[in-house]
């Protein structure tokens, strides 16, 4: 304003005539102005659409644009100053405006206006790089923070019991992840769950929580296993219709009958479990109900599993089988069935897939749950 002599003195942001939104003004005198009173809306509007570096506007010209709302108003004067960024992006425009009849913008130098409009586009542009920096910082912030919450909602140290060894490992390919997995003490034995909500990041990981939290609330009020996934089922379907799902597979294992465990799967759209026997066969539970939270009329129901001291189940997502090398083949069934009866799988597993997928990135979260039955201690 001082360089131009102006009065008034608007900023509007906005990438297009349609969006700008008023930032700020001031007077001659540097009082804000906290509404901008007497614009000419047009010469915004032709401001924004031009490709000059600057629009002059004088309300005695005949050709003046917006000049009915200049003359009602007694502006004299007006120049309007699109700022555009290094790639020639609108961000915004300067609008300056004048009454006095002895100042005439069009005196003041073209290279001035010019600079002024340069000078103005890259302190906006340095300006949303730092917000964007904060929201960045701040973003991170809050991706630690509910990893650490995932990390603590998800078991590190399971429980222990006398008749089984269990074992599991889950790592997120972000900050945080949809996979998860739990192990719940029952009487006479426990309630474990292992699942992958459909897509990544923190919305997964909220869907992922509240299901674990969920199921975790069903088996110690109680409930039986498929009556359980049922539940979360009609949950997920009211409160995210068509949005999110889960696939994942629920196991009850109760050690009190006379005739050994009484064990029972539902398996809703996950991952096929499968049952490492000691004489070292492997076995797939192909059986199951559809994902959860996918269709409202789905029905669960329970599938039976017999395991004789010595055998295991494993329980996993699909982020294990289809992790991928550098030339992107996956990992596949066949390796997998060659770690799964190791004595400690869980952890030869993840050693043998680091090695198979050195120099790529995982691009999907990795999860699995052994339970290896015993004999109890008495």
């Amino acid at each position: 304003m001082r360089l131009t002599g102006a009065e008034r003195g608007f900023v509007f942001l906005g990438d297009s005539a349609d969006n700008l939104q008023f930032e700020c003004g001031r007077g001659q005198d540097g009082a804000a102005i906290p509404t901008p009173t007497s614009i000419s809306q047009s010469i915004l509007r032709n401001t924004a659409n031009s490709k000059l570096a600057f629009l002059f506007s004088d309300s005695l010209e005949e050709t003046a644009v917006g000049r009915e709302t200049m003359v009602l108003n007694a502006i004299r004067n007006v120049v309007s100053i699109p700022l555009r960024g290094k790639n020639q992006a609108l961000l915004g425009l300067l609008y300056l405006d004048t009454r006095a009849t002895t100042h005439d913008f069009t005196r003041t130098r073209k290279d001035i206006l010019e600079a002024i409009a340069t000078q103005a586009a890259t302190l906006l542009e340095n300006l949303r790089m730092l917000e964007a920096e904060r929201e960045f910082d701040l973003l991170r912030k809050e991706l630690e923070i509910a990893a650490a919450i995932q990390r603590q909602i998800i078991p590190q140290n399971l429980p222990e019991f006398p008749f089984v060894r269990l074992d599991a490992r889950s790592i997120p390919c972000t900050g945080v992840g949809g996979d998860f997995y739990d192990v719940i003490p029952m009487t006479n034995g426990f309630a474990a769950i292992v699942g992958d909500v459909c897509g990544k990041g923190i919305p997964a990981a909220l869907l992922g929580s509240m299901v674990q939290g969920m199921f975790h609330a069903q088996m110690t009020a109680g409930a039986a296993l498929p009556d359980a996934i049922q539940s979360l089922n009609s949950f997920i379907c009211k409160r995210a219709p068509g949005e999110k799902y889960v696939t994942l597979a629920a196991l009850r294992y109760s050690d009190a009958g006379p005739d050994g465990p009484q064990i029972e799967l539902v398996n809703g759209g996950h991952v096929s479990p499968l049952i490492v026997r000691a004489n070292g066969g492997v076995e797939t539970i192909t059986d199951g109900d559809p994902p959860v939270g996918l269709f409202d009329f789905a029905r669960f129901h329970a599938i039976p599993i017999e395991l004789a001291i010595g055998d295991r189940i494993l329980l996993l997502t699909d982020g294990i089988t289809e992790a991928e090398d550098a030339q992107g083949t996956p990992f596949g069934t066949a390796q997998l069935e060659r770690y799964i009866g190791e004595p400690k799988a869980v952890e030869v597993l993840f050693s043998a897939l680091d090695s198979f997928c050195v120099g790529t990135r995982p691009q999907d979260d990795q999860t699995i749950l052994t339970i290896d039955r015993i004999q109890a201690v008495a």
